[in-house]
């Protein structure tokens, strides 16, 4: 049975960076136009929200399996045709390289996606909904992107690609929005002669054409020699996405048409597994912030359910020193540093590498069965929910609730029941996946779960919201007195911080 793909006809959002993979994996799929508009809740149909409780797509319908999160769709494809097409991940085996892939997409998904969106939503997508363009709103929004794009200039001036020196499925999430930018708008800002690294990341014509499937009876890629070499991650999308592939244009529900034959793996070996890697008689160190929230209290309670012994580094995010800024170019915090000066930055990414590099010491907190691709698509699907759902709508509650007060700033009643209806319904969504599984990455506790521990309590130790356990959401509700009552979270609380915590055990 051939893969479906529902997604949008346009090319731009995530469906398109699906479209991109499946095309440079060589893997057959028919495209069913499925359009969802935030403007038109009728557009959220109730076959759509059966398949993806957030009513939203990129959405594939792998032979029954069902899977959305578009970089969770990416990441199986890859897992799933290993040797098919290009290859647009580290092996599994490869701890360390796998860790730092995982850095790069946690990049990706904070760093950039949110401020390209936020340029994007505001030239194209609130004209096309009526609306118009608020010319202070887009240069603050520009500033903060560029912002950005400054400390990707820093990366990609020692290494070749977002992940490392090989085109990845991290650099082809960047082609969600940042693309329509320059051919919708003429906003040319990824491509600046002052980020020299950032208009270079590029693929030679040969390496393209290596990775995009050849002629046969698909639609001729139009790149020519004068394009020679392509320069930008604009013009793989240009070349690879939509001229190659472009949802139905290409018809693509036309399989029959495609003369290759896909190499699926239905149950991976364990032998691209790590062997379980005894603990290390270093002392694993830990730079965060000596607070009960944030990413740092979430990877030291990673550190503590795997009892991994670690050194606690008080480490400010103001000023941003230039000690900081040489471990974590955003100069953000948590870092952990290992003996041999191997330096990992972004939360999401250290407790997979933990989880990855001790899978049989203390509570065991990755997929049900990791040799299972499927159930490590949807703990990956679960990983995904959180940061790009779940986690920005709790933050701007915490930062109109807490921080805007905090640093003199007043707060907006009116924007604060915007942001709590918008968090409702997310929870609402959270209580269509808890009906169907116990908790967010499957039917047993991941370092998923934790992840939500990083801001959501506060909204009920400090300000006194109890809207993680409405009794309108049992399944919210009974998922979350059982989070919040780790025992690894209820130590933090009693400690009050980090500070105290110098090993563990």
């Amino acid at each position: 049975m051939v893969l479906k793909l529902y997604a949008a006809n346009r090319a731009g959002g995530g469906g398109a960076v699906v479209a991109v993979v499946l095309a440079i994996k060589r893997i057959p799929f028919e495209f069913v136009p499925t359009d969802v508009s935030a403007a038109d809740p009728s557009t959220k149909t109730p076959e759509l929200l059966a398949m993806q409780p957030f009513g939203q797509v990129p959405v594939i319908d792998d032979d029954g399996f069902i899977l959305y999160e578009s970089r969770a769709i990416c990441l199986y494809l890859e897992q799933q045709y290993p040797s098919q097409g290009a290859k647009l991940a580290p092996d599994l085996a490869d701890i360390r390289a796998t860790a730092l892939f995982n850095q790069a997409m946690s990049v990706e998904t904070f760093n950039f996606y949110p401020f390209a969106y936020r340029v994007v939503d505001e030239v194209i997508f609130k004209p096309h909904y009526g609306g118009q363009t608020d010319p202070t709103l887009l240069s603050t929004a520009l500033k903060d992107f560029e912002s950005k794009l400054d400390v990707y200039e820093k990366i990609l001036a020692k290494q070749r690609y977002t992940a490392g020196n090989s085109l990845s499925i991290v650099d082809l999430s960047h082609l969600s929005h940042a693309p329509l930018l320059a051919r919708y708008t003429g906003i040319d800002v990824m491509t600046r002669a002052e980020r020299p690294n950032v208009a270079r990341v590029a693929v030679t014509e040969m390496e393209l054409e290596a990775a995009l499937h050849r002629r046969s009876r698909l639609q001729r890629s139009t790149a020519t020699q004068a394009d020679s070499p392509a320069s930008t991650l604009i013009k793989i999308f240009l070349i690879s996405g939509y001229t190659a592939y472009r949802l139905g244009e290409a018809k693509l529900s036309q399989h029959s048409a495609i003369n290759w034959h896909p190499q699926r793996r239905r149950v991976s070996s364990s032998s691209h597994l790590p062997a379980t890697v005894r603990p290390p008689s270093m002392v694993l160190k830990l730079h965060a912030a000596n607070r009960v929230g944030g990413g740092g209290s979430v990877v030291a309670m990673v550190l503590a359910a795997k009892r991994i012994p670690f050194t606690f580094i008080s480490t400010p995010i103001q000023p941003k020193t230039p000690g900081l800024l040489a471990m974590q170019p955003f100069g953000k915090v948590p870092i952990i540093e290992e003996e041999d000066g191997f330096r990992l930055y972004e939360s999401r990414a250290i407790c997979m590498y933990l989880q990855k590099k001790y899978p049989d010491q203390g509570i065991d907190l990755g997929p049900a069965d990791p040799t299972d691709l499927r159930a490590q698509a949807l703990f990956d699907q679960g990983l995904f929910i959180e940061a790009t759902n779940f986690h920005p709508a709790v933050y701007r509650l915490i930062e109109e609730i807490i921080f805007k007060p905090f640093s003199g700033r007043g707060q907006d009643r009116q924007h604060l029941a915007e942001l709590l209806h918008n968090f409702d319904s997310v929870l609402d969504a959270y209580e269509m996946v808890l009906g169907k599984q116990k908790y967010i990455g499957g039917d047993k506790l991941t370092i998923v779960d934790y992840f939500h521990l990083a801001h959501a309590p506060l909204l009920a130790r400090i300000c006194g919201i109890h809207i993680m356990t409405k009794p309108e959401r049992p399944n919210v509700c009974r998922w979350w007195k059982e989070v919040v009552n780790l025992p690894q979270y209820r130590e933090l609380l009693e400690q009050d911080g980090l500070a105290s915590r110098k090993s563990y055990p």
